[in-house]
């Protein structure tokens, strides 16, 4: 509302931007203010020497703004001239008394006999959004540093200001891109981890096994995050896209080993030895495909053209967490496949304790023999139920 107000709050969100770390090219809409010469009409002496005020309204409007007078033809264009004062009078308020204006008993007199001329200063531009004044405050991000951190400082500058109501601040250019894409990188997540699971189950024929790979994902993330930061990059829509492909390769990894694990135990095979046999007949392919993958990733971190720091930053993400997960993935997968087991065992046998045995669609009971004495009874070669 107050344009005194607008400009003291944008001088302060410079001054503290001015001491952020990170912080380049710091600019601002505000213009300095300029010289200016104000002239109010003389309502007294006009009306003493028969001078009607529009008449000085207009004559100024002439002489400093500019008129269309007439039209000028050439080959059939036709051409608006415009009547104007010369810029050596116009930017002269001396000149002022150059300027006659008409009168009803005297016939002319000069302009400054019916003006009151006055000097200051203001300014010269004012901007707006969605017509409002507005200021607009732009600044780049040093090389190093997290732009999401530059943005958190900034919002706290202006909820420091305590601006009355009237006042506002929103973010526009890459800053609201920004708040956006966090938006919804996290519902393409969320989304993603839905229609991952919906088709591991179906793949797998199970509600558990999809769970199994899909806990592996989160182990990937603080070593994404760490190779973001070695590389001096920084969150943005490429890394987080890094993120999303470095997802789909450990996922991957765990479906060999856990869809492996299940055949072999398929085939008779007890769950420890299947675990572990899975996972060493399935070393060979994984580290094949992750050094494929990565070897593919190289030439996107070693570019040095133009655009090369959007593939770095995908690049970076996906190399590095994939090598630094690699081993923790391939330990941690067996792991939880068979704590799941052990979880599921425990469940249908406090299922039966609490319920009895399942009843199959004829009516006929199932039956259920005790996992203890079958553990022990089993050879190698027998499958244990499961």
């Amino acid at each position: 509302p107050e344009l005194d107000k607008l400009e003291h709050y944008g001088n302060a969100v410079l001054a503290k931007m001015k001491q952020t770390p990170g912080v380049v090219d710091l600019d601002s809409s505000l213009v300095d203010p300029v010289s200016e010469t104000s002239v109010q009409p003389d309502l007294d002496r006009a009306a003493l020497l028969g001078v009607d005020p529009q008449d000085i309204t207009m004559t100024l409007s002439v002489l400093i703004g500019g008129t269309s007078a007439s039209t000028f033809e050439e080959k059939g264009d036709q051409y608006a001239v415009f009547l104007r004062a010369a810029e050596r009078f116009r930017n002269d308020p001396s000149a002022l008394s150059l300027i006659a204006v008409p009168s009803r008993s005297l016939g002319q007199v000069p302009l400054s006999d019916v003006i009151r001329v006055g000097a200051g200063r203001a300014i010269s531009k004012i901007t707006r959004q969605s017509r409002e004044r507005a200021v607009t405050i732009t600044m780049n991000v040093s090389p190093g540093f997290n732009e999401s951190d530059i943005v958190k400082s900034l919002e706290t500058t202006i909820k420091d200001l305590d601006m009355p109501a009237g006042y506002n601040a929103e973010p526009f250019g890459r800053s609201k891109e920004m708040g956006k894409m966090a938006k919804a990188f996290m519902f393409a997540i969320g989304l993603a981890v839905i229609f991952m699971y919906l088709v591991l189950a179906a793949q797998f024929e199970s509600l558990l096994y999809p769970f199994i790979i899909m806990l592996s994902l989160p182990l990937t993330v603080p070593f994404a995050v760490l190779s973001l930061i070695l590389t001096g990059g920084s969150l943005n829509i490429f890394s987080m896209l890094g993120i999303i492909v470095l997802f789909a390769m450990v996922k991957k990894n765990a479906i060999l080993q856990v869809d492996h694990a299940n055949g072999l135990r398929r085939q008779g095979l007890p769950r420890t030895e299947a675990v572990l046999a899975a996972s060493r007949d399935r070393l060979r392919p994984i580290l094949m495909t992750t050094f494929a993958f990565v070897a593919g990733m190289l030439p996107l971190i070693t570019s040095q053209g133009i655009g090369s720091g959007f593939s770095k930053a995908m690049a970076s993400v996906v190399v590095g967490g994939q090598l630094m997960s690699l081993l923790l993935t391939l330990i941690a997968v067996p792991v939880i496949y068979t704590w799941f087991d052990d979880v599921a065992r425990f469940g249908r046998w406090l299922w039966r304790k609490l319920f009895g045995p399942p009843i199959d669609r004829g009516g006929a009971e199932i039956g259920i023999v005790d996992l203890h004495a079958v553990s022990n009874a089993v050879t190698p070669t027998t499958a244990p139920p499961h």
